[in-house]
Protein backbone atom coordinates (compact mmCIF):
# COMPACT_ATOMS: atom_id res chain seq x y z
CA UNK A 1 0.00 0.00 0.00
CA UNK A 2 1.00 3.63 -0.44
CA UNK A 3 3.91 4.34 1.84
CA UNK A 4 4.76 8.01 2.36
CA UNK A 5 8.37 9.01 1.80
CA UNK A 6 10.78 9.26 4.72
CA UNK A 7 14.25 10.78 4.38
CA UNK A 8 15.63 9.97 7.83
CA UNK A 9 14.64 13.22 9.55
CA UNK A 10 14.38 13.02 13.34
CA UNK A 11 13.34 15.42 16.06
CA UNK A 12 15.85 18.02 17.23
CA UNK A 13 18.25 17.30 14.35
CA UNK A 14 19.06 21.01 14.29
CA UNK A 15 20.39 20.79 17.88
CA UNK A 16 23.61 19.23 19.14
CA UNK A 17 23.25 16.07 21.27
CA UNK A 18 24.89 16.25 24.72
CA UNK A 19 25.04 20.02 24.40
CA UNK A 20 21.49 21.14 23.63
CA UNK A 21 19.72 18.03 24.86
CA UNK A 22 20.44 14.70 26.51
CA UNK A 23 20.07 11.87 24.00
CA UNK A 24 18.16 8.76 25.05
CA UNK A 25 18.10 5.36 23.38
CA UNK A 26 14.55 5.41 22.07
CA UNK A 27 12.16 2.56 21.35
CA UNK A 28 11.96 1.40 17.74
CA UNK A 29 9.31 3.19 15.69
CA UNK A 30 8.64 0.41 13.18
CA UNK A 31 8.69 -3.31 13.91
CA UNK A 32 8.68 -2.95 17.71
CA UNK A 33 5.46 -4.92 18.04
CA UNK A 34 3.83 -7.35 15.62
CA UNK A 35 1.83 -5.57 12.95
CA UNK A 36 -1.71 -6.56 12.13
CA UNK A 37 -3.15 -6.27 8.67
CA UNK A 38 -6.72 -6.07 7.46
CA UNK A 39 -7.01 -8.70 4.75
CA UNK A 40 -8.29 -7.24 1.50
CA UNK A 41 -8.77 -8.57 -1.98
CA UNK A 42 -6.11 -7.51 -4.50
CA UNK A 43 -8.58 -5.04 -6.07
CA UNK A 44 -9.42 -3.43 -2.71
CA UNK A 45 -5.74 -3.37 -1.69
CA UNK A 46 -4.91 -1.45 -4.89
CA UNK A 47 -7.86 0.89 -4.33
CA UNK A 48 -6.72 1.72 -0.80
CA UNK A 49 -3.15 2.25 -2.02
CA UNK A 50 -4.32 4.69 -4.69
CA UNK A 51 -6.49 6.50 -2.14
CA UNK A 52 -3.54 6.94 0.23
CA UNK A 53 -1.36 8.27 -2.58
CA UNK A 54 -3.97 10.67 -3.97
CA UNK A 55 -5.40 12.15 -0.77
CA UNK A 56 -4.15 13.90 2.33
CA UNK A 57 -4.81 11.68 5.33
CA UNK A 58 -5.20 13.40 8.70
CA UNK A 59 -5.64 11.75 12.09
CA UNK A 60 -7.43 13.76 14.75
CA UNK A 61 -6.12 11.57 17.57
CA UNK A 62 -2.83 9.73 17.49
CA UNK A 63 0.24 9.76 19.70
CA UNK A 64 3.49 10.30 17.85
CA UNK A 65 5.91 10.63 20.72
CA UNK A 66 8.69 8.04 21.04
CA UNK A 67 9.70 7.10 24.56
CA UNK A 68 13.00 5.71 25.84
CA UNK A 69 13.63 2.03 25.28
CA UNK A 70 14.39 1.79 29.02
CA UNK A 71 11.15 2.62 30.92
CA UNK A 72 13.14 3.71 33.99
CA UNK A 73 14.27 6.77 31.97
CA UNK A 74 10.70 7.96 31.34
CA UNK A 75 10.59 10.65 34.04
CA UNK A 76 13.94 12.18 33.16
CA UNK A 77 13.09 12.06 29.44
CA UNK A 78 9.77 13.82 29.99
CA UNK A 79 11.18 16.30 32.50
CA UNK A 80 13.74 17.50 29.92
CA UNK A 81 10.87 18.53 27.62
CA UNK A 82 12.46 17.43 24.33
CA UNK A 83 9.90 14.95 23.03
CA UNK A 84 10.94 12.93 20.00
CA UNK A 85 8.33 12.38 17.32
CA UNK A 86 8.13 9.14 15.34
CA UNK A 87 8.50 10.51 11.82
CA UNK A 88 9.55 7.10 10.47
CA UNK A 89 6.47 5.51 11.99
CA UNK A 90 4.29 8.32 10.67
CA UNK A 91 5.61 7.74 7.15
CA UNK A 92 4.96 3.99 7.46
CA UNK A 93 1.38 4.65 8.62
CA UNK A 94 0.32 6.39 5.42
CA UNK A 95 -0.86 9.47 7.36
CA UNK A 96 0.18 12.95 6.26
CA UNK A 97 -0.72 14.93 9.38
CA UNK A 98 -1.70 14.28 12.98
CA UNK A 99 -3.17 16.47 15.71
CA UNK A 100 -1.18 15.54 18.82
CA UNK A 101 -1.02 17.19 22.24
CA UNK A 102 2.60 16.06 22.77
CA UNK A 103 3.38 16.45 26.47
CA UNK A 104 -0.02 17.92 27.34
CA UNK A 105 -1.41 16.01 30.28
CA UNK A 106 1.80 14.30 31.35
CA UNK A 107 2.07 16.62 34.39
CA UNK A 108 5.79 16.38 34.96
CA UNK A 109 7.40 19.08 37.12
CA UNK A 110 9.59 21.51 35.21
CA UNK A 111 11.85 22.06 38.24
CA UNK A 112 14.69 19.56 38.76
CA UNK A 113 13.31 17.20 41.46
CA UNK A 114 16.81 16.85 42.91
CA UNK A 115 16.82 20.58 43.68
CA UNK A 116 13.58 20.40 45.65
CA UNK A 117 15.34 18.84 48.66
Amino acid sequence: MGRKSYNGYHSWSFLEPNKDYRPFKLAKEVGRVPSSKVELSKVKEERVGKFIERHILISLHDHLQIYPENPSEYFEYTWRNRPFIGYEGLAASGLDAVFDGLLDGESIMTKDPLELG
